[in-house]
């Protein structure tokens, strides 16, 4: 079992990393059925008038200061307020181990996703940096309740690793390259890089006085 485990996560890192997905046993683009069974984690009510897709890294530094000092103060203005819906769609711009970790997030229940995203995103450094970064990771999702058992089954999973390829598929249509970066229903061209409160605000509230 620990051998197919090994192999199978050597399959994602391989595929993530060299772009051995373009081969004849992936080359067919991520199905939509795919991406609903893994679907992406959201917070905020379903009929907020704005939608917020972010595209972002859990191994991305610039991420995980957003994420510790910029989005709290958004979830209290807009999105706890049921004015913006928040989607997060992971984006790992080809890092092996970022794929990894946006796959565990995938596969953990929704109440569980954005809490367990920013402890990845805040102890990045520790889990990726260690001599075993499988082993690290499952210690911190463990604190969550996830199981080492439920990583290995989700890592070795084609279909959680095709629902985050959709996402990364559809950052290639818009032109983002780089995390993060936010596409804001309303507004036609992406926020492309770290962005201030004040930014957000000046962008969500002309479209919200017009809803």
């Amino acid at each position: 079992m620990k051998i197919r485990l090994s192999l199978l996560i050597l399959c994602v890192l391989s595929a993530v990393g060299f772009g051995l997905l373009s081969g004849p046993a992936r080359a067919e683009a991520p199905s939509a059925a795919d991406s609903a069974k893994f679907p992406e984690h959201v917070i905020g009510r379903a009929d907020a008038p704005v939608t917020v897709v972010e595209y972002s890294s859990i191994l991305c530094n610039h991420c995980a200061t957003f994420h510790k000092d910029v989005l709290p103060e958004i979830r209290k203005a807009y999105i706890d307020t049921g004015l913006v819906r928040w989607v997060f769609r992971d984006h790992s711009l080809g890092n092996p181990w970022a794929m990894v970790g946006a796959m565990v997030l995938r596969c953990a229940p929704a109440d569980m996703d954005y809490a367990l995203r920013n402890s990845l995103m805040e102890n990045a450094a520790t889990w990726y940096g260690a001599t075993n970064p499988l082993g690290a990771l499952k210690g911190l999702v463990a604190l969550a309740g996830m199981s080492p058992e439920a990583v290995d089954a989700c890592v070795g999973n084609p279909a959680v690793l095709d629902s985050i390829r959709a996402g990364e598929q559809e950052a290639t249509r818009l032109g983002i390259n780089s995390t993060p970066s936010f596409v804001i229903s309303g507004i036609d061209k992406p926020l492309i890089g770290f962005q201030s409160f004040d930014k957000f605000k000046k962008a969500l509230d002309p479209l919200l006085k017009k809803k």
